[in-house]
């Protein structure tokens, strides 16, 4: 009997000196997860990134092909697009799932084929430009441009069939929704994973369990979410946050207030004029 406790004894501490050195493995020592070994950030070349919302969109339509060329222009970082699917299966470029709003049609993108959505025109385009496909903006952009992909109704494996085809999954960052990380991490692990904090979070307490249930490597949502104090934090444990901070009254007050806080990336609908700003700074 006293063998038999013994026994149980060792296999017992066993268990729990397996179980302790797998949650070091899984959640690091500090006891949140660590981050994905193999996830690789595009190359950037300055301190400071900037992110143009739907393209450069001050002198030509949002999610076009030219202010995809506007945002090269001006010297983006990145330029953030809207994908979508067609009926028919085609991945296009647009931010609504329906067309109304920005071109002179009226149905849902989910209801067009790709015919049909190419056939469209853009609204206020003096380029008489038609919305473009995913592949269109791929070739446009390699070797020009990281793409940050708001991925609105879409496969993963469809994405990374074609950023595999034009040659740029390493130009690459994907936002999507929490409940769909792990899709986008098992597909493309090598590709940096965006989500936007809930509103919801209001605590430090709510956001580290909210950090561990969803092990992501870059935060989004409104710059106005965004203290020094949870910055600091976030990237102590390897989140990096590029907000955004497009809006009517977007200045240069507000960029500067980012900067403060320690954050080292903007989403914007003022691309050129923040970059001019950054390199008052020495920052771009």
């Amino acid at each position: 009997m006293k063998y038999y406790h013994i026994t149980c004894s060792i296999i017992t501490l066993w268990n729990v000196l397996i179980a302790y050195l797998v949650t070091l493995t899984v959640f690091g020592c500090n006891g949140f997860p660590e981050k994905h070994k193999s996830v690789v950030f595009p190359s950037t070349r300055y301190p400071f990134i900037v992110i143009a919302h739907r393209g450069n969109h001050v002198n030509a339509p949002e999610n076009s092909i030219q202010s995809l060329q506007e945002a090269i222009r001006v010297g983006a970082d990145y330029v953030e697009i809207d994908i979508r699917t067609t009926k028919d299966g085609y991945l296009v470029i647009m931010h609504d799932a329906s067309v109304h709003r920005t071109t002179n049609g009226e149905a849902k993108i989910a209801e067009m084929t790709l015919a049909q959505f190419k056939a469209l025109k853009l609204k206020n385009d003096p380029f008489n430009q038609s919305p473009p496909t995913f592949e269109e903006i791929l070739k446009e952009a390699r070797g020009k441009i990281n793409l940050y992909l708001d991925c609105k109704d879409v496969k993963p494996e469809q994405v990374k069939s074609l950023l595999n085809k034009y040659k740029m999954l390493g130009s690459v960052i994907v936002y999507t929704e929490p409940e769909e990380v792990q899709d986008w991490k098992k597909t493309m692990s090598s590709v940096p994973v965006m989500v936007s904090m809930p509103d919801s979070i209001t605590s430090y307490d709510e956001l580290k369990q909210w950090i561990v249930k969803n092990p992501v490597d870059i935060l989004d949502g409104s710059v106005l979410f965004y203290t020094k104090e949870n910055v600091a934090f976030l990237t102590k444990q390897g989140i990096k946050v590029w907000p955004d901070i497009q809006n009517p009254d977007e200045k240069p007050e507000q960029w500067q207030k980012a900067i403060d806080m320690g954050i080292t990336a903007l989403q914007t609908d003022r691309p050129e004029e923040l970059i001019g700003y950054l390199k008052t700074l020495g920052k771009h």
